[in-house]
C-alpha cells in the first residue's frame, strides 16, 4: 500500500511539474495565437480549397517538398473545421506542441533513466526560442508534427530493443512513416537509431533498421524519379566550402538561445563591430554565454565518463542537420526542433553528473536568455511583420471589395505611412514584401473563393496598364479610405 501511495505522489508531482512547464511555455509563446495567415499559408489554403483530397497526396508541381501529412492534409482538416480563423490553427499547433513536450520527457526518461533531468529537459525544450517560427507561422507547424512522430518512433524502437516485443517495432515503423510523410528530415532517423545502438546499447541493430532504410530509398525514388523536382529556389544553392562549418556553428550557437538574426548581424571578419553588436544585446548574450561556459566546463570534467553519450548527442545533431546544413542561405532555428535534441541530450547527461546549484544556475541562465531572445525576436522577426501586412490587407480588401466580379483584377498598392503605423508593419518601399506576404495570387483567391481573380502589384512611380476585358479594382490602403 505504501508503494502504491509513493507512486501516486510521484505521478501527482510530475503532473504538477508539467502544468508549470505548460504555463511558462504559454506565457512565452501565446502572442503567436493572434498571428494571421501569410506567405505559404495562402498557397496551401488555395491548394486545399478545391476539397480534392486525392490531389493532396501527390506532390504539387510548384513545391520542392513532399509533406502531405503536415501541410496539405493538416491544412485541409483545420480549414474544414475552422474555416479561415487562424486562431484555431495556432491553438491546434500549441496543443500539439504540449504533446511534443510530454513525448520528449518520455524519450529522455528512457535515454537517461533520470526522470528529474528529463523534466528539466522538457522545461528547456518548452521555453526554447527555436520554436518561435514553428508556433508563429502556420505552415511551419510541420516542425512540431515531424519531431513528435520521430520521437514517438524512437520511444517504441527503444522499447523494442529492450523487450524484444515485435509490436513495439511495428509501432516504431508506422510512426517513422508518419514522420517521413510530415517531413523528409525523418529520413535520417534510422541512422540515429543505429548510432544509439552502437554507442549506447553496444549492439549492431542494422537488421532491425533495414526496413527503415528501404523506406528511405523508396521515398527518394518516389520524390526524385517518379515526381522529379522541376525548379529550386536560389536560397537552396549548395555550398560545400568553409561556409558549411560556419553554418553548423551557428546552429550550435542558436541552440544556446542566440537569436536567429544574429547570423546576419555578426560577422567574424569584423570582430570589433561584431563585439559592439553583441554588447548592445548583452541581456541575451550574457546568459547564453553562461550556459555555454557551464556546458563546456562540464564536458571538460566528464569527457571520459560521458564520452559515449557526448558522441551520440553529437551524431544525433550532425545526422539530423545533414539534409539542410549545406544550404547556408536557407538556415533557420526551427530546424533544431529535432536536431537540437542531440545537444539537449548532451546537456541532460552532463547535468545528471552535476551538483544542484550548477543545475539551478544553468536553468536560470537558459530561461533568462530565452525570455530576452523572444522579446527581441517578436519585435524584429520578419514573420511578425509579414503576418501583420497580410492581416491588414485582407481586412482592408474584404471591407472595400466585398464581392468582386469573377475574372476581375485587383491592383494591390502600397499603403501610406499612417496605415502602416496603425497596423504595426513596415514595407520600406519594397513591393515584393507585400507580394510575398499575400503569396502573389493566392491570398485574394482564397478570401474570395475564386480562382479567376488576378492580383497585380504595381511598382511605385511606374504606369499601370489596365488589362482589357476585365473588371479592375484598386486596393490602396490609407487611413482616409479605411
Amino acid at each position: 500500500m505504501k508503494i502504491l501511495n509513493f507512486k501516486l505522489k510521484i505521478e501527482k508531482s510530475t503532473i504538477l511539474a508539467f502544468l508549470l512547464i505548460f504555463f511558462v511555455s504559454f506565457l512565452l509563446f501565446y502572442p503567436s495565437l493572434n498571428y494571421f495567415f501569410f506567405r505559404d499559408d495562402w498557397f496551401l489554403l488555395n491548394w486545399i480549397r478545391s476539397g480534392d483530397v486525392q490531389s493532396l497526396l501527390i506532390p504539387h508541381e510548384k513545391t520542392i517538398y513532399y509533406r502531405p501529412l503536415s501541410m496539405p492534409l493538416l491544412f485541409w482538416s483545420l480549414y474544414n473545421l475552422f474555416g479561415l480563423d487562424a486562431f484555431y490553427f495556432h491553438l491546434f499547433g500549441l496543443v500539439l506542441f504540449f504533446f511534443l513536450i510530454i513525448a520528449i520527457y518520455k524519450l529522455f526518461s528512457l535515454l537517461t533513466n533520470n526522470k528529474k533531468i528529463s523534466l528539466i529537459i522538457a522545461l528547456l525544450y518548452s521555453t526554447w526560442p527555436v520554436h518561435f517560427m514553428s508556433l508563429s507561422w502556420l505552415v511551419a507547424t510541420q516542425y512540431i508534427l515531424m519531431p513528435l512522430f520521430q520521437i514517438i518512433s524512437f520511444i517504441f524502437f527503444i522499447k523494442f530493443v529492450k523487450s524484444k516485443n515485435n509490436i513495439y517495432w511495428v509501432a516504431s515503423f508506422i510512426f517513422f512513416i508518419f514522420g517521413i510523410l510530415s517531413h523528409e528530415f525523418t529520413l535520417m532517423l534510422p541512422f540515429i537509431f543505429f548510432s544509439w545502438g552502437v554507442l549506447i546499447n553496444r549492439k549492431n541493430l542494422f537488421k532491425n533498421i533495414l526496413p527503415f532504410l528501404f523506406i528511405d530509398l523508396l521515398f527518394l525514388f518516389f520524390r526524385y524519379v517518379i515526381f522529379p523536382i522541376t525548379s529550386v529556389d536560389v536560397s537552396y544553392d549548395i555550398q560545400l566550402n568553409h561556409l558549411l562549418l560556419d553554418n553548423f556553428l551557428w546552429y550550435v550557437v542558436w541552440a544556446f538561445n542566440f537569436p536567429e538574426s544574429f547570423k546576419d548581424l555578426v560577422d567574424q571578419r569584423f570582430p570589433i563591430q561584431s563585439v559592439k553588436i553583441l554588447t548592445q544585446y548583452w541581456r541575451i548574450v550574457l546568459p547564453s554565454l553562461i550556459s555555454i561556459l557551464i556546458v563546456l566546463n562540464l564536458i571538460r570534467l566528464n569527457l571520459y565518463k560521458a564520452s559515449r553519450q557526448l558522441i551520440f548527442g553529437t551524431s544525433w545533431l550532425v545526422f539530423s542537420l545533414l539534409p539542410i546544413i549545406a544550404f547556408v542561405n536557407h538556415s533557420y532555428t526551427m530546424y533544431l526542433s529535432f536536431a537540437g535534441l542531440g545537444i539537449l541530450l548532451m546537456i541532460a547527461n552532463l547535468l545528471a553528473r552535476s551538483q544542484n546549484y550548477v543545475i539551478f544556475i544553468f536553468i536560470m541562465a537558459w530561461i533568462t536568455s530565452s525570455l530576452f531572445n523572444l522579446e527581441f525576436t517578436k519585435k524584429t522577426h520578419w514573420v511578425v511583420n509579414e503576418q501583420a501586412i497580410s492581416k491588414a490587407y485582407i481586412a482592408f480588401s474584404s471591407n472595400k471589395i466585398p464581392n468582386p466580379e469573377p475574372n476581375s483584377t485587383i491592383f494591390i498598392k502600397q499603403p501610406d505611412a499612417d496605415f502602416s503605423k496603425k497596423f504595426n508593419f513596415i514595407l520600406i518601399n519594397d513591393i515584393d514584401t507585400l507580394k510575398q506576404s499575400l503569396s502573389n495570387q493566392n491570398a485574394m483567391q482564397v478570401i474570395y473563393n475564386d480562382s479567376t481573380i488576378e492580383s497585380r502589384y504595381p511598382k511605385p512611380l511606374f504606369p499601370v496598364e489596365n488589362p482589357s476585358g476585365r473588371k479592375v479594382y484598386y486596393l490602396e490602403p490609407t487611413l482616409e479610405n479605411e
